[in-house]
């Protein structure tokens, strides 16, 4: 209840909201840039209602390539150098089995599980292995195994 009469012939209704709630409703086929979707989208349609009608199979059959030129992996990873020389060590020790060198905390200094102490010693028999040079130029070679000297070790951030 308005207790002023000046402040009720001044208030006016705000104007064109039903203008601007007919745009929300408009389907907005002028932003598909796709010409395919463009070519089976339907103006009575909402946006959510013409992007769910067809599926891509649909759309794009004729330009996917055939599931037999699909390759089925890619390329195989390899192990590092560094993680090559523990391997090896784990391998030495156990042999085969993964479930006894991922318990071993001392040899198996990453604490790998024994999966990834499966899949390391299957790609060390692979002979999969990256060196020192391919590490430095992948980006990935960092000096992490450098002895620092008693000194540096004392250090602490500030130098001191």
């Amino acid at each position: 209840m308005v207790r002023c009469k000046k402040l009720q012939k001044k208030h006016k209704p705000v104007q064109g909201k039903k203008k601007h709630r007919k745009d929300r409703k408009k389907s907005r086929v002028q932003y598909v840039t796709d010409n395919r979707l463009r070519e089976v989208w339907d103006e009575k349609l909402t946006t959510k209602q013409n992007l769910t009608k067809y599926t891509l199979k649909e759309l794009y059959y004729d330009s996917l390539p055939d599931p037999e030129d699909i390759p089925e992996k890619g390329k195989e990873r390899k192990l590092c150098w560094r993680d090559a020389d523990v391997v090896r060590d784990l391998v030495a020790k156990f042999g085969d089995d993964a479930a006894r060198m991922a318990r071993d905390h001392k040899t198996n200094i990453y604490q790998w599980s024994e999966r990834e102490c499966r899949l390391r010693v299957e790609r060390l028999k692979k002979g999969l292995i990256n060196t020192e040079h391919q590490e430095n130029l992948a980006g990935r070679g960092l000096d992490q195994d450098k002895v620092l000297s008693r000194k540096q070790k004392q250090r602490n951030e500030f130098g001191h």
